[in-house]
C-alpha cells in the first residue's frame, strides 16, 4: 500500500482517497484507526509497483507518500 496522508474527518479521507484513486487508476482504500482515517491507495503486489506509484504521485500531484504493509499483505 501507498500511504498519502491521514487525516480526523472521515468524509474528508474518502473524497480524497476516491480523487485520487480515479486520477491514478488505483484502487483505494481509507484505513480507520480511533479518530485517524489513513487515505491509502494499493494494494500492490511488489514494492516496485508501489514506488512507481509514489513516483507519480510526487510528479503529477507535487503528493508525498510512504509505503506501508497492508495488513496480511504484502
Amino acid at each position: 500500500m501507498v500511504q498519502v496522508g491521514a487525516l480526523s474527518d472521515g468524509t474528508r479521507a474518502r473524497q480524497w482517497m476516491q480523487s485520487l484513486s480515479q486520477q491514478f487508476g488505483v484502487p483505494g482504500n481509507v484505513a480507520a484507526n480511533g479518530n485517524v482515517y489513513r487515505v491509502q491507495l494499493g494494494p500492490f503486489s511488489n514494492r516496485q509497483q508501489a514506488a512507481a506509484l509514489q513516483q507519480r504521485l510526487s510528479n503529477e500531484a507535487q503528493q508525498q507518500s510512504f509505503i506501508t504493509v497492508a495488513p496480511g499483505g504484502m
